[in-house]
């Protein structure tokens, strides 16, 4: 757990960082409409802050309240938000310190890439703050295969390529996850199509293949079949989400729409949770992950590791 004056401390040097940033910008383009007295003061911000970071209460089983002295709850609405400024401002100090000693060493840096207590490292040349920057320490979790997992995406090199695809958590535990809502439920009608377009955007922005991607999406509407959501759904909410990045010239969106009708016929054959064995002389049979073309970005580095923060002993 981050030191709560720890904290307050660096979320103040972050802010006042902003502002500054804020104030050399508006000194060189009259044009933006902000203005410094649009912003809060300094103080009134940290007011805000600290009052939030010291004051947080937990109620135990046992009906008595502790007040938090470490750390804030990771459900707090704003933690993501303190916890990665806490960590920018000794970032930001490292890095700073670096660039005086090796500009090129610090350049490498570029390709490393931290949210909240997760790192992503791209090569091996460099390595993150150390424990007495941080007052944190390392967990390093690269799978024994060499790909790694970092914000729900899986992250591997072969042949040269990276490949990015979905990662379910879910899919590995021994027992089944309700994840979305019943048809049947008391939810609002639409909220079906609103999760089906939302996940379709989450796995374009993380698959780099066609193919990665087709398998998230069918993967989604047999989970949703499950919960008996009906097919028209997933009909509108692809044809709108299709025609949402219509401009979009690298992707053959007639053989999309082909697919996901040969796709969504199957998994309605399929239910989720039933054994698929084609047979032997049934050559009409095409699981629909077969239907891809493929393209793939070539990276030169892989990423070598992923790294999650824990408390320091």
């Amino acid at each position: 757990c981050l030191q709560q004056n720890r904290i307050i401390k660096n979320v103040r040097s972050a802010a006042e960082e902003a502002i500054k940033y804020n104030h050399d910008r508006l000194s060189q383009d009259a044009r933006r409409s902000i203005s410094l007295e649009d912003l809060w003061d300094i103080d009134k911000i940290m007011d805000h802050v600290e009052f939030v970071v010291k004051n947080t209460y937990l109620c135990t089983n046992n009906g008595s309240v502790r007040h938090k002295k470490i750390g804030i709850p990771m459900g707090t609405n704003c933690a993501p938000e303190l916890a990665n400024l806490t960590l920018y401002v000794d970032e930001a100090r490292f890095i700073d310190r670096v660039a005086k000693l090796d500009m090129k060493l610090a350049a490498l840096y570029a390709f490393t890439f931290r949210f909240i207590d997760d790192i992503l490292i791209f090569g091996n040349d460099v390595v993150p703050p150390s424990i007495q920057e941080y007052g944190l320490t390392y967990s390093e979790t690269t799978n024994t295969d060499g790909s790694v997992t970092f914000l729900g995406a899986n992250m591997c090199v072969k042949d040269g390529f990276l490949e990015m695809s979905v990662f379910d958590k879910a899919a590995e535990w021994s027992f089944p996850v309700i994840r979305y809502p019943h048809a049947d439920s008391n939810v609002p009608y639409h909220q079906a199509a609103g999760v089906f377009q939302g996940q379709l955007v989450r796995y374009r922005l993380i698959c780099n293949t066609i193919k990665k991607f087709k398998q998230a999406t069918t993967q989604l509407v047999r989970k949703m079949l499950l919960r008996n959501h009906p097919p028209r759904i997933f009909i509108k909410g692809w044809y709108k989400h299709l025609n949402k990045y219509a401009n979009d010239t690298i992707t053959n969106y007639s053989k999309l729409r082909r697919w996901f009708r040969c796709m969504l016929h199957w998994a309605i054959k399929n239910p989720l949770g039933q054994h698929i064995t084609p047979k032997k002389k049934d050559s009409n049979f095409t699981h629909p992950e077969t239907f891809h073309t493929s393209t793939s970005n070539n990276i030169s580095s892989s990423p070598t590791a992923t790294m999650n923060l824990c408390q320091s002993s």
